[in-house]
């Protein structure tokens, strides 16, 4: 409740108040993050799931948990999770070097993973609750349902160009979205993001797109030499022989003719493919599919 009321107050009378709690909260971060944390994952509601041996395993029993409850609920536990990682938001935008903030000590207490690998675990959520509300098939409740997400999914892009602004942190989420040099070739990352892209909502999938663009942008400014390309390991054949090539560059076809990706994303997402295509095979041109790329 006072993380939903700090974030709600933004009338003129209130507005002094939210500063002074925002720099109350700032003086005591380390504390307060751990709190908000707890907040964002809900762990004292699923605390159960915190005996499975895996993250994944972990993962998965929330969404199988989350899954169970009312269509009621699910919006409640959104929507106080978003208010949590928005004051979270608020307190790395009050700071000019984000790496003084030591984030990388930050986990999440549900998972036990670190704060820059829970924003790719919460779009999995996001992804997962898109699926699962085009299941349903309820237009009574469809705006009901997708407010939430798309706050949700907005809040982690903002968080997302302010966390892998820290080296350490893009190192940590690179454990969970990348792999490392010394994986044998195939390797596949334990989330890979181009597999969002199969949603039937393109909000989503350009919301993926744009955390993917932040990622990248921070990879290629700071470099991380303990992984491989991320985007290269993206894009790699999966173990049925297939792979996300064809997905992602329809899915920014779509989003360029819909106007829902910017074009300079678009310029840099087609650039981290042609790298890759690069680094996989030197034979491959940008000509192999110019029907999607400019």
């Amino acid at each position: 409740m006072a993380v939903e009321t700090l974030l709600t107050m933004t009338n003129k009378d209130t507005h002094l108040v939210h500063l002074k709690a925002l720099d109350s909260m700032f003086k005591a971060h380390e504390t307060v993050m751990e709190i908000l944390m707890r907040v964002a994952s809900f762990d004292f509601i699923y605390d159960n799931i915190r005996h499975y041996p895996s993250a994944a395993g972990r993962s998965e029993a929330y969404n199988a948990a989350f899954h169970r409850l009312p269509t009621s609920e699910q919006t409640v536990e959104l929507k106080t999770k978003n208010y949590a990682l928005n004051v979270l938001l608020r307190i790395c935008q009050r700071v000019p070097d984000v790496a003084s903030l030591n984030l990388a000590s930050v986990r999440c207490p549900l998972l036990g993973e670190p704060f820059s690998a829970v924003l790719w675990r919460r779009l999995w959520d996001m992804h997962r609750h898109v699926l699962r509300i085009v299941a349903r098939q309820s237009p009574a409740t469809w705006w009901e349902d997708v407010d939430p997400i798309w706050y949700t999914i907005c809040t982690l892009n903002a968080l997302g160009s302010v966390v892998y602004r820290d080296p350490a942190c893009l190192a940590q989420a690179l454990d969970l979205v990348g792999v490392r040099r010394d994986q044998p070739d195939g390797a596949q990352p334990a989330l890979n993001p181009l597999e969002m892209l199969a949603t039937p909502w393109t909000i989503m999938a350009a919301a993926v797109l744009i955390h993917v663009d932040l990622f990248m942008q921070s990879y290629k400014q700071h470099g991380v030499p303990s992984h491989k390309h991320p985007m290269a390991v993206w894009l790699q054949p999966l173990a049925n022989g297939g792979d996300y090539k064809q997905l992602f560059l329809k899915t920014i076809a779509g989003l360029r003719q819909t106007r829902e990706l910017d074009d300079n994303i678009i310029q840099r997402l087609n650039s981290y493919f042609n790298e890759c295509m690069g680094i996989q095979s030197p034979s491959m041109t940008p000509g192999v599919y110019p029907q999607y790329l400019g």
